[in-house]
């Protein structure tokens, strides 16, 4: 299986994941599907799905043009969401599938909406975030709580360090001062941010970002580490995540 990475709109990416023997691919958070179509056509592939993290218009909006041109695709995404355009599947926790001839396990991480879910590929070590985690930060809270998110980025944070994470919008260089700001005291984060800013200057996207990465530089994954936390004054675990969430704004 090939990722194949679109950008799209101001910041969003798209995945294309392609089944280069049987000439099928299959489309995460399709913002607009002009961008989705050009690269199947193109490579003279046929969709067979579209997967969906959560509802918002900017991982959706391309969802119905491309079941125009390709009416036999289903539509996946998480059973608690309820608003994407023409969803066909409705998936749970630990729910699993094959995509591209690859076992695709679900993990349900609501916090940026109430039924997100991400794509997780155990195998090829690939986790399909959409915007509950980003390089540096976390995605913002609009339909689910601080604790739901906590859950959900412990989740991700208990993953294996080399698992790559294809998130869907390009925030590392925005982000990473904020970083620094949470975590003063993080030579990592300032190594981290040089790096980005020189991948940026040339156009190279920051992602997929590494898990190990994450661990070591953003604050919203460091919640576990006793040193981090004794910067807020509290224990390790949820009290520091609601602090940081607090600091940060």
């Amino acid at each position: 299986m090939e990722i194949l990475t679109l950008e799209a709109l101001r910041d969003n990416y798209i995945y294309i994941l392609i089944d280069t023997f049987h000439k099928t691919a299959v489309v995460v958070d399709p913002s607009e599907s002009a961008p989705v179509l050009e690269a199947l056509h193109k490579r003279n592939l046929s969709l067979t799905a579209i997967l969906n993290t959560h509802h918002h218009h900017d991982h959706v909006g391309g969802n119905n043009i491309l079941l125009e041109m390709f009416p036999s695709a289903k539509v996946f995404g998480g059973k608690n969401e309820g608003r994407i355009p023409s969803q066909h599947v409705f998936l749970a926790e630990n729910d699993c599938f094959t995509v591209c001839e690859s076992q695709c396990r679900i993990l349900d991480i609501p916090g940026h909406t109430r039924g997100h879910i991400a794509y997780y590929f155990e195998k090829e070590g690939w986790l399909f975030s959409g915007d509950t985690i980003f390089g540096g930060t976390c995605g913002a809270i609009f339909e689910g709580t601080p604790e739901q998110m906590f859950e959900s980025l412990k989740k991700i944070a208990q993953l294996p360090p080399n698992t790559s994470i294809w998130c869907s919008h390009e925030y590392t260089e925005m982000f990473m001062p904020e970083a620094a700001k949470l975590d003063a005291h993080n030579s990592k984060i300032l190594e981290r941010t040089h790096r980005v800013k020189q991948l940026r200057n040339t156009g190279t996207p920051t992602v997929p970002l590494l898990l190990q990465e994450e661990l070591d530089t953003n604050p919203f994954l460091r919640f576990s580490n006793p040193e981090f936390a004794s910067q807020y004054n509290s224990n390790p675990g949820l009290d520091t995540f609601l602090k940081v969430i607090q600091a940060s704004g």
